[in-house]
């Protein structure tokens, strides 16, 4: 039985591994020769997966039996277009270009009633300048494709806006609320809730996460509303047999979809957070699923996940790093899940502004009593590096 992996960079690596270990043969496609995922695969194809027709051509001839859940950007498409071709499991094409397009995210959340950001997307400066007279500030803008907050950032005023606009960016009022990650299994149209996340996020103007506290301290009845709330995203998208992830707001009774899409969540959350929060691995699950070896879905009770926080590097200043502490004198403390620090004396640590700023930092694990305790353990951990404004 033959599985593909769309997409075998740092992403992908660990979940072709995973099917590996479960025995199955992957067939692995990437752009890029020296992608890491090529090691574990057993069969590589060195094409771009953006180009559909060959990649479908691959699967075609090898008789793949279904497609790796894998965190994969824009070309979500691809793994689609693939399981339209074979009639796979999975998410579809018309679903995917969906997940991908917050232009068209956007449109179909609203046509459906489901509560989401008044959207502006204009075409030049020109158009900018008229939709100054009819917006409230603060605003939000972001690409039209992309993840990790990559290019996200809140602006205070038409000075900052016509500062950061690019040709295609898209101008968002900035919705209130609390803000939470969601993952999910989507089984014949059915939305199951695996884990809600609430994060930690950097400080306006930038929006992007630096924490995770999980399962997010909220009531049965809210995880209710959420979960209604995303079987209407999933019915209004047509998301059959996938996973899923969102970014919500929540604000008083509102559930306010950010945006979201039918694959898993990145690698720390889907590999390390939600296996050990929910003592199921879901990506075991659906890959068992999509090969038609399990159609039962078994998850744990929410009152019976165990709490993780697992943490980024980042530093209320700016500067060099004058001493970072021994690995030993963090991993000493019992509740310290995993501790990974790429950070070296001399390094110079700026602003955070996406994700592409932290992951060259590493990121630590905690568990702990209560959401109390592990944040101020998390805390303790930072204060024990020295960062100066210089050399």
């Amino acid at each position: 039985m033959k599985i593909l992996a769309v997409g075998a960079g740092r992403e992908q690596a660990c979940i072709i591994k995973q099917a590996k270990d479960m025995g199955l043969y992957v067939v692995a496609i990437d752009g890029k020769k020296d992608s890491p995922g090529f090691k574990y695969a057993d069969k590589s194809y060195i094409i771009d997966i953006s180009n559909e027709n060959e990649v479908i051509k691959i699967a075609n001839k090898e008789k793949i039996t279904a497609v790796l859940p894998t965190p994969i950007g824009r070309f979500l498409t691809t793994v689609g277009a693939v399981n339209d071709y074979l009639g796979l499991k999975g998410i579809s094409k018309k679903a995917a270009i969906i997940c991908t397009d917050k232009i068209r995210a956007n449109e179909v959340l609203l046509e459906h009633g489901i509560y989401s950001a008044k959207q502006f997307h204009p075409t030049s400066e020109e158009s900018i300048v008229k939709l100054l007279e009819k917006v409230e500030y603060p605003l939000i803008i972001k690409p039209r494709y992309g993840a990790g907050s990559k290019g996200v950032r809140v602006v205070n005023n038409s000075e900052e806006l016509l500062l950061h606009y690019s040709n295609g960016i898209l101008i968002e009022e900035l919705m209130k609320g609390k803000e939470y990650g969601l993952d999910g299994i989507v089984r014949d149209g059915v939305f199951h809730i695996v884990l809600v996340r609430e994060k930690v996020l950097t400080e306006l103007p930038y929006r992007q996460e630096i924490g995770y506290i999980s399962p997010a301290p909220i009531s049965m009845e809210t995880l209710e509303k959420i979960k209604n709330s995303a079987q209407k995203v999933c019915d209004a998208v047509g998301l059959t047999d996938c996973l899923f992830n969102a970014d919500i707001l929540i604000e008083d009774d509102a559930i306010k979809w950010i945006e979201f899409s039918g694959r898993p969540a990145g690698l720390n959350i889907s590999q390390f957070i939600v296996p050990y929060v929910t003592g199921e691995n879901y990506i075991t699950h659906q890959i068992k699923y999509l090969i038609q070896k399990n159609n039962h879905l078994i998850m744990n009770s929410v009152e019976n996940y165990r709490k993780m926080y697992l943490g980024f590097f980042s530093f209320t200043q700016t500067g060099y790093v004058t001493s970072v502490p021994r690995r030993e004198e963090i991993i000493e403390n019992d509740n310290v899940l995993e501790y990974q620090c790429l950070i070296k004396e001399g390094d110079f640590l700026d602003v955070i502004r996406d994700g592409g700023d932290l992951i060259n930092r590493g990121h630590f694990a905690i568990t702990g009593q209560s959401v109390k305790e592990m944040l101020a353990t998390a805390q303790s951990i930072l204060n024990k590096f020295c960062i100066k404004k210089e050399r």
